[in-house]
């Protein structure tokens, strides 16, 4: 087989870069210090996300040189009668295109390649084959069909026939789940100390950050809605960096625990998020996608929240591609200090793919971690509890509504503030690793119930529930009546912030401000509609609540006015 190498094209936007294709597309001119090893015959697969293009190319064995042309002051070389701007003295190899994929917008190498240079992946001395997998299976998910999927499957095959797969000890533990019993697995060996990392413990119940983090600690999915360029998914970012305590994580570009995936109009179904299976030479491969990967990822850190950020969520329909979250996010239960749920990917699924695809573990990047395999293997990929999903919501023309399906298991926030002096002088984005970090324990809650929500302060749940009586009074011949699910969170949301009050307070304002809050993220984003459905609705919720809940009062008032000027109403406009 011949040699094979990748090479990941970084800096084609810059002028001084010569020209990677031809105008025609079928070369790739490539400077040839980029490679390791090459010669006439030899692959290189070439990853060019500016282009979002992969290309599988054969070296052609001709070197380019580059010239000065005075009358563009350029350097230059020339191809087949083209002319292409270069750098000055590179050299230049041709590159014959013979396949081009275009690049899946969820696709990410499993580790960074960390490189602008070949990276072989296969030749007669190759080396840590189980690395040089992993890199196959990256190019697999690009590379369907055709002969470089047949190469890509070759060289997996001779990889696999030089790894070793190392175990480690592992310890078990089993624990009864009510009927179920549970086999949990530990790595056993020494711990090694790491570097003392400085935690915030409490919050006081001004903080900016309170209202997300305990909307996320009552049910970790979120959405941000608000105006275009208002800072949404800047938003998730910042808490990821306030909350990345591990020091391997720190990635110089971005955090290691966050993730954003751009939602496209065109998913109908969930093997955009939750990968799929093709029968490829009699075997049934599993291929994951960003994230599934992002999930493993957060069990392997378990002490760190992880953050998703799915941008632009209703591009599409999200109880279509989402609906496996949005049933499984409703299996969650506490029990003996762990959370559980139902899996993404069931265990039978996990032991049948690993049967059946020799590369399935290193697909999911577990090739050497024996703990999760079995933890998969024993219950499937669950939910982790450290993961927490945050949808950025735009409503215009573009995107559909959220069905109440969707709103009944999701947290809501409104994000309209906008002052435009905000930036101007230092940025904004806080993007940075702070010197003390949010405290995991703010986002991971153990309470799970509304009995025990409302018994830890039941003169405080006895006022919750008048007032949710009153107001689902008014809902009650609507299609907006609420149930248990949405008083459920609204116990347990406001006895998270209860916990924030000074010892000994009496007064009940922070009470009122967690029900506007919560009346603005539970009840008022699911009414919309025309006057016969709406109008009577509102104008009798503006005579309940009036200023004792001041932000739901003005966010209904404005659903008023649109509702007068244009005969349908909404939250989310």
């Amino acid at each position: 087989m011949e040699n094979i190498q990748i090479c990941e094209i970084k800096g084609g936007k810059n002028k001084d870069y010569p020209h990677i294709l031809s105008h025609d597309g079928k070369y790739i001119f490539s400077c040839s210090d980029r490679l390791d090893t090459y010669h006439p015959g030899a692959k290189v697969f070439y990853i060019c996300k500016h282009l979002n293009k992969a290309f599988f190319t054969e070296v052609m064995g001709e070197e380019i040189y580059t010239k000065y042309n005075f009358h563009l002051d350029e350097w230059v070389f020339e191809y087949e009668e083209h002319e292409y701007i270069a750098r000055k003295d590179d050299v230049l190899l041709v590159m014959y295109v013979m396949s081009e994929r275009s690049i899946p917008s969820d696709w990410a190498w499993m580790r960074s390649l960390g490189t602008n240079y070949g990276y072989p992946i296969w030749n007669a001395e190759i080396d840590n084959p189980q690395g040089r997998l992993g890199r196959v299976n990256d190019l697999q998910r690009i590379f369907k069909n055709g002969a470089a999927s047949d190469l890509l499957e070759d060289c997996s095959k001779k990889l696999l026939g030089l790894t070793d797969i190392v175990t480690t000890n592992v310890k078990e533990t089993d624990i009864n789940l009510g009927n179920t019993r549970l086999t949990f697995y530990e790595q056993s060996g020494d711990v090694s100390i790491t570097e003392e990392v400085r935690v915030q413990n409490t919050i006081d119940f001004k903080d900016k950050y309170r209202q997300i983090l305990m909307a996320v600690k009552a049910k970790p999915f979120v959405l941000l809605a608000g105006i275009s360029g208002v800072g949404k998914s800047s938003m998730i970012r910042t808490l990821a960096y306030k909350t990345c305590t591990e020091k391997e994580l720190q990635y110089p570009d971005r955090p290691g625990n966050f993730e954003l995936i751009k939602v496209k109009p065109d998913w109908y179904d969930s093997s955009e998020l939750m990968g799929y299976t093709l029968q490829r030479e009699g075997i049934l491969r599993y291929y994951p996608t960003a994230f599934i990967r992002f999930i493993i990822k957060a069990w392997r850190y378990a002490q760190v929240p992880f953050w998703l950020c799915l941008d632009e969520m209703n591009l599409a329909k999200v109880e279509q591609y989402f609906a496996e979250f949005l049933s499984i996010i409703e299996t969650r239960r506490f029990h003996e200090g762990q959370i559980y749920s139902d899996a993404f990917i069931s265990k039978e699924n996990i032991l049948s793919y690993s049967n059946d695809d020799p590369s399935f573990w290193l697909s999911l990047g577990l090739e050497n971690d024996e703990v999760l395999r079995q933890q998969f293997l024993s219950l499937g990929i669950t939910m982790p509890p450290n993961l927490i999903v945050m949808g950025t919501v735009n409503m215009d023309e573009t995107t559909h509504s959220f069905s109440r399906k969707v709103l009944d298991r999701a947290m809501t926030i409104e994000m309209n503030e906008v002052d435009l002096n905000k930036g101007l002088g230092l940025a904004d984005n806080d993007w940075e690793y702070p010197d003390v970090y949010i405290s995991a324990d703010f986002f991971q809650g153990q309470l799970q119930d509304a009995n025990t929500a409302y018994n830890e302060n039941p003169d405080a749940g006895r006022k919750i529930i008048k007032e949710l009586e009153e107001i689902n009074s008014i809902l009650i011949n609507s299609p907006f009546r609420f149930a248990y699910r949405v008083r459920n969170e609204i116990l347990i949301y406001c006895a998270y912030n209860a916990v924030l009050q000074p010892p000994k307070t009496t007064s009940r304002k922070w009470l009122f401000t967690c029900l506007d809050e919560m009346i603005m993220m539970k009840i008022l984003s699911r009414i919309e509609g025309n006057e016969n459905k709406c109008g009577n609705v509102i104008k009798a919720l503006l005579e309940k609540i009036d200023t004792k809940f001041p932000e739901s009062h003005k966010k209904l008032l404005q659903m008023q006015i649109q509702l007068n000027n244009s005969g349908y109403t909404s939250f989310w406009n």
